[in-house]
């Protein structure tokens, strides 16, 4: 857990100095024949447009790190001292863990990658949670996401509540929309069903980059010409085009 302290005097040439780690290494020193404490520095000078210093780790203008040994007075002293400059205390391991990734390294295992066709991105789907707030209160409307959850079950995906799908990697949100035809000045505009599948993404560029994004979908819309087709059908054939591209995504 972060504690944010209340704002504190500025300090002189140290107002934007963030202690990104101070590990301490008990020893005992055969000069001084006193005990003493090696103390490791790891000191970094964090950008001043940074809004998030907890975000901003990996991106020092001035990086040190010095061993220093001290007697143990000295060294509890050099404590206390960082501790009352301090703005933000205790950040935990997985925060500094994930800032001292070399995405230089990821890039290279990702720039020789093939570019995926469209069904790939439902390769491996751990599960989905089911986005409906964009379909109609209908009994059709009903009986269709009963059908989703039937074919789902038969595809071994589970369909999570947000909570289940946030915690998955990618939070996999698979939205289901259908507008209804509607007269605009006197022009017909067609009803639509889709499919959308969202996930959290990032850049082969910069890997540090993540982003929101569509990865698959399906859209059908009405064909005026007949009158035959309905919502419903709308509806399935974009339902039938996931199962279709899941099945050969998953096929090997």
């Amino acid at each position: 857990m972060i504690y944010h302290l209340p704002p504190r005097p500025k300090w002189p040439r140290t107002a934007r100095t963030l202690i990104a780690a101070v590990c301490v290494y008990f020893a005992m020193s055969s000069v001084l024949a006193q005990a003493g404490n090696w103390v490791l520095i790891d000191a970094k000078v964090l950008p001043e447009d940074c809004s998030s210093p907890e975000m901003c780790i990996s991106q020092p203008e001035k990086h040190l790190r010095h061993l220093l040994f001290s007697e143990q007075p000295e060294s509890q002293a050099l404590f206390q001292l960082l501790d009352s400059m301090a703005t933000i205390q205790n950040l935990p391991a997985d925060v500094l863990n994930y800032q001292q990734t070399d995405f230089a390294d990821i890039r290279a295992v990702l720039v020789p990658l093939k570019i995926s066709g469209p069904s790939e991105a439902l390769r491996g789907l751990k599960g989905v949670f089911l986005d409906l707030k964009r379909m109609p209160n209908t009994h059709e409307s009903s009986l269709f996401v009963s059908q989703v959850t039937e074919t789902f079950q038969k595809l071994n995906i589970p369909i999570l509540t947000k909570e289940q799908a946030a915690a998955l990697p990618g939070n996999p949100r698979l939205s289901i929309q259908f507008s209804d035809n509607k007269d605009v000045a006197g022009c017909i505009v067609p009803f639509r069903a889709t499919m959308k599948l969202t996930e959290e993404m990032v850049t082969v560029r910069d890997p540090s980059i993540k982003l929101d994004m569509s990865v698959w979908s399906a859209s059908i819309g009405q064909n005026l010409g007949n009158t035959n087709f309905t919502g419903s059908m709308a509806l399935e054939s974009a339902l039938s085009r996931f199962v279709e591209d899941f099945q050969e995504a998953n096929s090997n």
